[in-house]
């Protein structure tokens, strides 16, 4: 079940496509049933998905993460910003893609939010790359990303604020033993 969990925010951090509402309620639908403290900071956002048209999604996508300099969906950008450091980072994680033999398609950077998260839920929250991933990646992101959420309403906040609840939650009991009894 998490990982579904992971795939559906994996899909919902790409560039919204005709099924990104339908991929949303599923997704919230899910959090409600199974995880209402997660759904509780999700609702905002598939509120605003939901009654939003398509163009307008897109547009609200592009400002937020291709337009912002404080937004981009690439941690690896949030860690090094420009430095060779961040190219560097960027030929470890393909390498540790290689060696899980987890396959991703390469128009993205491995660094994207939606690479990183179909990652994690191949490999699952008890892989030692996963927890380097989500501890010293994910969550120093998502502390950067944040800035860009001071002005203004932005349903992208309350995805990530999300997603960050459930990484947290990730290696707690509760999570897990539902993950394997579904």
């Amino acid at each position: 079940m998490v990982r579904n969990i992971l795939r559906k925010y994996s899909f919902l951090f790409r560039y919204p496509e005709e099924n990104y509402k339908e991929n949303a309620k599923e997704l919230g639908e899910i959090l409600k049933n199974r995880f209402p403290e997660i759904y509780e900071k999700y609702r905002e956002f598939e509120r605003e998905i939901v009654k939003t048209d398509i163009d307008t999604l897109r547009e609200i996508y592009t400002r937020t993460f291709d337009l912002n300099p404080s937004c981009p969906p690439y941690i690896g950008y949030h860690l090094f910003e420009d430095s060779y450091k961040k190219g560097e980072f960027l030929v470890k994680l393909k390498e540790v893609y290689k060696n899980s033999d987890f396959e991703f398609d390469e128009k993205e950077l491995p660094d994207h939010l939606s690479v990183i998260l179909e990652f994690i839920s191949f490999k699952g929250f008890d892989d030692e790359d996963v927890k380097v991933i989500i501890d010293e990646g994910l969550m120093l992101s998502f502390d950067k990303m944040r800035i860009c959420f001071k002005n203004g309403k932005n349903p992208y906040k309350s995805l990530i604020e999300s997603l960050e609840l459930l990484l947290k939650k990730g290696s707690i009991p509760e999570i897990k033993e539902k993950d394997n009894h579904e």
